[in-house]
């Protein structure tokens, strides 16, 4: 026969499930501390992302910009205007460098704020939207790769045909066809 030990007044049994449920609990949340961390991390990497990629495009068509101005106003010698009012036109076009930086720091910003307060409509918010980039992404990877396919395998084709090619087939009058006539093949 088992003996069950006389409890004390007011005493009561405790299981062992009950006393690993704070661990558990405790476990949970730092787990949730440790993934919160993550996002936030990866929200402040997007940012910086964001950030740079648009001051660096902006700065790169500003460059492309005031060279092609320069050699356009070099190559047709006008007088009175400098490059410089390209420069002061790329000016003009800086509140919408500031605003696509607003906007594409949107999602970023979800990750953050959904992270910091727990809010599980602006993490998924973050979520989507990172999987609709991941996925253009991969199309855009695709496209490129399959048009360098289609490059490369018509190169060689394309090259005997031009090799081939007649332009006497292509002028209509002869040799006496003029330079503006000529169809080239």
């Amino acid at each position: 026969r088992e003996l069950t030990p006389a409890l004390a007044p007011g005493a009561f049994w405790v299981s062992d499930a009950a006393l690993q449920e704070p661990l558990v609990a405790s476990e949970r949340r730092a787990q949730e501390e440790k993934l919160r961390n993550r996002v936030v991390g990866l929200s402040a990497v997007i940012a910086a992302y964001v950030l740079l990629s648009s001051v660096l495009d902006w700065a790169l068509d500003v460059s492309m910009l005031l060279d092609t101005v320069r050699k356009t106003y070099e190559a047709e010698h006008l007088s009175g205007a400098s490059p410089d009012d390209g420069l002061m036109a790329l000016s003009r076009l800086a509140p919408m460098l500031y605003t696509s930086i607003a906007l594409t720091l949107m999602v970023p910003l979800c990750g953050y704020c959904g992270a910091r307060n727990s809010d599980p409509c602006l993490l998924g918010t973050f979520s989507c939207c990172n999987c609709l980039s991941c996925c253009g992404a991969f199309f855009v990877l695709a496209a490129l790769t399959l048009g360098i396919g289609f490059v490369t395998a018509g190169a060689e084709p394309l090259e005997l045909w031009m090799e081939r090619c007649d332009p006497y087939v292509c002028m209509p009058s002869g040799k006496a066809t003029s330079d503006r006539q000529v169809v080239d093949c």
